[in-house]
């Protein structure tokens, strides 16, 4: 009976070893290229990534019809489709109308309720939501959000106005929604780019120049500084372990991970216009002022009280910034500026 008991238990423990679910944990998530605020199962993982494929057919699909670029949908807490809709700012005339917008309210007329937490919905965007997407989706009470392309990739892509939001995917976490982005974004990169060179309108307030297929100045290099000396016209071979290149004539930049939520973004270029910031942040920060290193090097910051979201410096090797959505600190910038002063020594001070 001993025998049989201890046959039983090995029997249980291999099959549950055999069987159990893979997790990959937030970091995991982040070498994958995932933006993430929560562990996620393979199972899960992958589900996302057909739906996502779905939703990137049915955003062409939208375009061919008049759509604008965007489109989302949502499912229940089985897995089952709810509602689905376009953007269709264009052809109903409002600026309200994105995919996330109408898709919530249409599930909001479905439940006859404001709040639809107790749903347990999940939705699928092809981009990540906008600055306005983004509040309706929190007041929305959807427990889980997977998107496509970031923000920065859109409006690199489509020069549409994403809006600023600091922090957000961590802020969603606090409030107990689960996100998920970048998933199989290559694939949305190109329905974007589809419609871009399509020549269909980019809306924008009038603020702004209207942009009707805007051509795309950069290369992704990824990984290949030899894509970007040969784009940019220069080498910046920063020492690093994780990043991505991008690059256009003139200017290089790379693209590394500050911590689990954070990225940073550095450049370097020639162009000493605008006193040298060619960061590309063209938000206004109440502080914008000069830093002294602990080496005695003067550097220019900008930035909100204890957060500094963009640092710039002219030297004689060249014109450099870094910029971070989610802000840095006064360490951090020492930190960026030696991994630059790294790779342009002797040229830097």
């Amino acid at each position: 009976m001993k025998k049989i008991f201890i046959s039983i238990l090995l029997v249980a423990l291999t099959s549950t070893t055999c069987f159990a679910e893979e997790i990959y944990s937030i970091k995991t998530l982040h070498k994958m290229e995932i933006i993430a605020n929560s562990p996620i199962n393979k199972t899960d993982l992958e589900n996302a990534k057909n739906i996502m494929t779905n939703v990137y057919q049915k955003t062409a699909e939208g375009v061919k019809n008049g759509k604008g670029p965007f489109y989302a949908e949502i499912y229940d807490e089985n897995g089952n489709f709810v509602v689905s809709s376009s953007n269709s700012v264009v052809e109903d005339n409002c600026a309200l109308y994105h995919a996330e917008v109408n898709t919530l309210k249409k599930a909001f007329e479905k439940y006859k309720q404001y709040d639809l937490s107790p749903q347990n919905l999940t939705i699928y965007i092809n981009a990540e939501p906008c600055i306005m997407c983004a509040g309706a989706l929190m007041w929305s009470g959807v427990k889980t959000i997977y998107f496509g392309v970031p923000s920065k990739d859109v409006e690199r892509i489509t020069g549409f106005d994403e809006g600023y939001k600091p922090n957000w995917v961590k802020e969603f976490k606090k409030r107990g929604i689960t996100v998920y982005g970048s998933i199989e974004k290559a694939t949305g990169e190109k329905v974007l780019q589809d419609y871009v060179d399509s020549g269909k309108e980019i809306y924008k307030p009038s603020r702004e120049e209207k942009l009707v297929g805007m051509p795309n100045p950069w290369t992704e290099c990824n990984t290949d500084f030899k894509c970007g000396t040969k784009n940019a016209g220069f080498n910046f071979p920063l020492s690093l372990s994780n990043y991505k290149i991008r690059a256009m004539k003139g200017m290089f930049e790379i693209s590394y991970p500050l911590d689990e939520f954070r990225t940073v973004t550095v450049r370097k270029g020639f162009d000493e216009s605008n006193n040298g910031d060619n960061s590309g942040d063209y938000n206004k920060y109440p502080d914008n002022k000069i830093y002294t290193l602990e080496n005695g090097v003067d550097i220019n910051i900008r930035g909100d009280k204890n957060k500094i979201y963009v640092m710039y410096f002219m030297a004689e090797s060249g014109v450099y910034s870094a910029r971070c959505e989610q802000g840095m600190t006064k360490r951090e910038v020492e930190g960026i500026y030696n991994v630059i002063r790294e790779a342009e020594e002797p040229k830097l001070p």
